[in-house]
């Protein structure tokens, strides 16, 4: 939230929503014994996804979480509307 000059609700609500999908990756890895987190490397994402144009930024970001959760993977970084 530190680059948003007047973050709104939404910007916070959507940040705790982050951090409470990090936490569940972090929990899921701890319960299957894992706690000494495998290696990892970063991949940096520059682009654009289109998507339906009655597909919300939540909608999306809510998609990517759980595609990322389902693979025990994180995100670190912000979702926004191209206009």
């Amino acid at each position: 939230l530190s680059r948003i000059e007047t973050p709104s609700q939404k910007d916070n609500q959507r940040i705790e929503k982050y951090r409470k999908a990090a936490n569940r990756i972090l929990e899921t890895l701890e319960e299957d014994g894992d706690s000494e987190f495998i290696r990892t490397r970063e991949i940096e994402i520059n682009g654009c996804v289109s998507v339906p144009a009655s597909c919300s930024e939540d909608e999306f970001s809510d998609k990517f979480i759980a595609f990322l959760e389902r693979n025990y993977w994180s995100f670190g970084g912000g979702i926004k509307a191209v206009e």
